[in-house]
């Protein structure tokens, strides 16, 4: 691979090791930055030539979120090289949106700005939007299982994965414990506040849910809870001897497609 010929070359390598983390393109921009260079990023600001390489390489947060991005080519505009970033549907930000290169007489980068998309208002409400229900629903059927944590008897917190956990009614989420005398059956009574945690890598969707849990005994609702949670879920407890589990949601925060979505009960 050649070294860089021009300003587009220098800021094309720049853009392959951001997005990438690769330490190859990284050592192709190395020698076009200038010692007291600075790159802004994120309301941070990365001061020297060390400082500058460091944040462009590697794998950070983000790193993941900029290679899905289709990056423009290099464009002159104002004096400086100008990169512009757009996203496929369902990209979660922040995220860049685009970078602006400033250059000394001499080729070198002095500056980098990396412009970041507005964060949107967080939507709030006081109901659980269907897309929520969705998710929980066919949580396990999407390979995303979700954890469910609590406070054993003894005080340790302890994170289960749960595939029964369903929607039971617009406020509640139910779960089916197929030992009923195990250790979440055991510490609910005690410790009934849990929370619980969904994430899908594929479509970038982060959600948390807390509330309050209690082990339900009404006959009426152990069977709907039983037989509205996978089938799956229900071939492990055939003879239904396990607890049902009931959680009166509090709260509730979502990335979903890049909206923020918060709910409060």
């Amino acid at each position: 691979m050649g070294a860089p010929t021009d300003r587009a070359a220098i800021c094309r390598y720049y853009i392959k090791s951001l997005r990438t983390g690769e330490q190859s393109a990284a050592r192709q921009v190395a020698p076009y930055i200038a010692d007291d260079a600075v790159a802004r990023y994120g309301g941070n600001a990365y001061q020297g030539r060390d400082a500058v390489l460091a944040r462009m390489s590697g794998k950070w947060p983000m790193t993941n979120t900029l290679r899905r991005a289709g990056w423009s080519e290099p464009a002159a505009k104002d004096g400086h090289m100008v990169v512009t970033a757009q996203y496929p549907p369902g990209i979660a930000m922040p995220r860049i949106s685009r970078v602006v290169f400033s250059f000394s007489e001499r080729d070198e980068i002095t500056e980098v700005v990396h412009e970041m998309a507005p964060f949107p208002d967080r939507l709030a409400t006081d109901e659980v939007p269907l897309v929520i229900r969705g998710l929980v629903n066919d949580a396990l059927g999407n390979n995303t299982p979700m954890c469910l944590a609590y406070v054993s008897e003894d005080g340790e917190p302890v994170l289960s994965l749960r595939g029964s956990l369903q929607f039971h009614g617009p406020r509640q989420i139910s779960a089916w414990i197929r030992n009923s005398k195990g250790g979440l059956a055991s510490a609910i009574p005690r410790s009934p506040k849990v929370a619980v945690l969904y994430r899908d890598n594929d479509r970038l969707i982060t959600m948390t849910i807390k509330g309050l849990a209690h082990i339900e005994s009404d006959e009426e609702i152990r069977y709907r809870v039983y037989d509205m949670m996978p089938e799956v879920e229900q071939t492990h407890d055939p003879a239904r001897a396990g607890a049902c589990l009931i959680i009166d949601i509090k709260s509730i925060q979502c990335l979903l497609s890049g909206e923020p979505i918060s709910v409060e009960l």
